[in-house]
């Protein structure tokens, strides 16, 4: 985590710690004009789940998994570090809105690093599942127009595809928006249904249905492909999270204290087998 998350007062985003404040006053922001604004306009979505699931703290860890509906996306290239203020800004707000305190918000973010003996337990299980976690890679590399797919295991299971968010018989694009391309959006498109989105987005249902099945099995969070890397996320808020790299052939393996547009800096490295590797983030 970095130090710049902030939170809600009231209905402000407002700045939490007072290094934040300070780097913002002496005119050393770290985002350009406009992008804090775009994260605001992000409040209406997360009052609306807050209150859907009744301000209920316990939930918020698994709808703000990665990829879930409450973790933040920056999609269009930026800086490093205005991709992780973004997100922090943003869980910061989150947290307030579920009524979590600054310390609070700084815990729930903090809880995925929780020193050798998680990072042990992390390991060990993705390990234990590595031959099924290849051949779910596999399959999902195969579908050229599935790039994200992911799970939030809250009371009420979210799935998503892409930037499609469904749940419950709804199902509702996310519009990459403003200059950072961010997901979720204040701009979304509702479909009639999960197959009519798959059919006008050339995913085979058939596929999809056992892909859930096999990828549920597992038990990780997310599968995600980039220009150059296909990542397994196990578990994870923000941008702390753990998972399994499985490297494209021919391209660039990660790199200790690798920081990434995505906001994302690898703190821990380690390979599993060739062209894979175990990895953590902050």
């Amino acid at each position: 985590m970095k130090p710049f998350i902030v939170c809600v007062a009231g209905l402000l985003f407002v700045c939490l710690l007072a290094s934040c404040a300070s780097r913002v006053a002496e005119g050393d922001d770290p985002v350009r004009p406009g992008l804090r604004d775009d994260v605001q306009a992000l409040r209406p979505f997360v009052e609306k789940i807050s209150v859907t699931v009744h301000y209920d703290p316990n939930i918020l860890p698994m709808m703000a998994t990665p990829y879930g509906p409450l973790d933040l996306q920056v999609t269009k290239p930026v800086s490093f570090e205005e991709s992780s203020y973004l997100k922090n800004y943003y869980l910061g707000g989150v947290g307030a809105a579920f009524g979590l305190s600054r310390g609070e918000t700084i815990e729930l973010v903090g809880g995925p690093l929780c020193g050798p003996v998680c990072t042990e337990g992390y390991r060990e299980r993705l390990v234990a599942r590595l031959d099924d976690l290849e051949s779910l890679v596999t399959s999902f590399r195969r579908e050229e127009n599935l790039r994200v797919y992911a799970l939030a295991r809250s009371t009420a299971p979210v799935i998503r595809i892409n930037n499609l968010f469904y749940t419950q018989d709804n199902a509702v694009e996310h519009i990459p928006y403003g200059e950072a391309g961010l997901v979720p959006s204040p701009k979304t498109r509702r479909w009639e249904s999960l197959e009519a989105y798959m059919e006008a987005n050339g995913l085979d249902p058939a596929f999809m249905v056992d892909f859930l099945h096999r990828f549920t099995d597992t038990g990780i969070a997310a599968i995600v492909r980039d220009d150059a890397w296909t990542w397994v996320v196990l578990y994870g808020i923000s941008d702390n999270e753990a998972g399994l790299i499985f490297v494209d052939e021919g391209a660039d393996p990660p790199e200790p204290r690798q920081k990434l547009l995505n906001g994302k800096e690898f703190i821990n490295l380690e390979p599993i087998r060739d062209g894979i590797w175990f990895y953590e983030t902050s």
